[in-house]
């Protein structure tokens, strides 16, 4: 058994936030139905593909009990939807703010049919506030949220991450509000309404830079360190960058030393150059063997840099795109050990099934205990 097994959970989320929250939980144990629309969730039409289906996707909402195909702008659809909500535990959304009480699945209406059901709510930027209407994306929020206020050139307007990571980031937020949820609602005996946002999210991973901001302005801090005195990467004589961190000014002055350079004045420039002019290898080694903490910065991403690491990366196979590498459960447990699921399936794979799923769904003996 798995710590989640017999919870049921609603998915009717697309993009990254909110399908990779589901994932997380499915990867608890949690029996997770996607529902998307007939022509298919956003994410599926993002690459790169192999053999016409998207890669992203496939790992991004792994794990599904099952995936239906509905149309919830149609009766029809939103009645299926609602026979599923009698007898779920958990819902999470992340439809633009408006969306839910349109189709008749915002939180009041659809507590009405579930009077325990836990309802997540995940957006851009929540449901108040001058942006409370709008849909967002990985790259609006970063802008939106002074997240990428904090990266890039010093002297410049800032940078996004290339990945979207925010999209991620609030997708463990809606992960854990899940979790939050199915506390409460075992504390209080009633439904639980929680909303989350890419937002919110992004302010609590910028927790330090708020708070310094009541000191100062906060610019781009480059390939320097913010907080501690000296932590950069450093060129090297074979064209790669060292990483490296000192906590405090005696550390910094024991670096100096280590590598023959005068002695440490306030000024890291002769440490540059120093490092300009010798091998990344042999500043590693000789860092590592004074205590140091050294890096050399991969100017690479693939899953072959993780094979060392058990349980960070598997192979999944699909039965159309083959083989790939997906990122294991980023929870390592000593009982109930989560485990990533399958790759999604076809769109509406499990339509066919729909009264076979209500009826399990149904004859449940109530909520799970959560």
């Amino acid at each position: 058994m798995r710590s989640l097994d017999g919870v049921r959970v609603l998915d009717l989320t697309e993009g990254a936030q909110g399908p990779f929250a589901a994932s997380l939980l499915a990867d608890l144990g949690a029996e997770v139905v996607k529902i998307e629309r007939p022509s298919g969730e956003l994410m599926r039409n993002i690459g790169p593909f192999r053999n016409g289906l998207a890669l992203p996707m496939l790992s991004i909402a792994r794990g599904r009990y099952a995936s239906l195909a509905l149309d919830l702008k149609q009766e029809a659809g939103r009645a299926t939807v609602m026979r599923l909500v009698a007898c779920a535990d958990l819902i999470i959304q992340n439809w633009k703010p408006g969306t839910d009480a349109r189709l008749g699945l915002a939180f009041e209406q659809v507590r009405e049919h579930n009077p325990r059901i836990v309802y997540v709510q995940a957006s851009g930027y929540g449901t108040a506030g001058p942006l409370g209407e709008m849909g967002a994306m990985d790259s609006l929020a970063q802008a939106v949220s002074g997240l990428s206020a904090l990266s890039g050139d010093p002297a410049g307007p800032g940078e996004r991450t290339r990945t979207p990571v925010l999209d991620f980031v609030s997708a463990f937020v809606a992960a854990e509000a899940a979790l939050i949820g199915l506390t409460a609602r075992r504390k209080h005996g009633q439904a639980v309404h929680i909303e989350t946002s890419q937002l919110s999210a992004a302010l609590d991973a910028s927790a330090p830079e708020i708070a310094t901001a009541a000191l100062q302005r906060v610019a781009p801090a480059g390939r320097e360190g913010r907080y501690l005195p000296f932590a950069e990467w450093l060129l090297c004589a074979d064209g790669l960058y060292v990483s490296m961190e000192c906590r405090d000014r005696a550390d910094l002055s024991r670096l100096f030393e280590l590598f023959d350079v005068a002695a440490y004045s306030g000024d890291v420039a002769p440490l540059r150059k120093k490092m300009a002019e010798l091998q990344s290898g042999d500043v590693v080694r000789r860092a590592r063997a004074e205590g140091f903490d050294a890096q050399i910065v991969e100017r690479r991403f693939s899953a072959d840099l993780f094979s060392g690491y058990p349980g960070t990366v598997s192979t999944q196979h699909h039965d159309v795109a083959g083989a790939f590498p997906q990122p294991e459960s980023p929870f390592l447990m000593s009982v109930t050990a989560p485990q990533a699921g399958a790759p999604l399936g076809p769109i509406g794979k499990d339509n066919a099934l729909i009264e076979c799923l209500i009826e399990r769904w149904s004859g449940a003996t109530g909520p799970a205990q959560f």
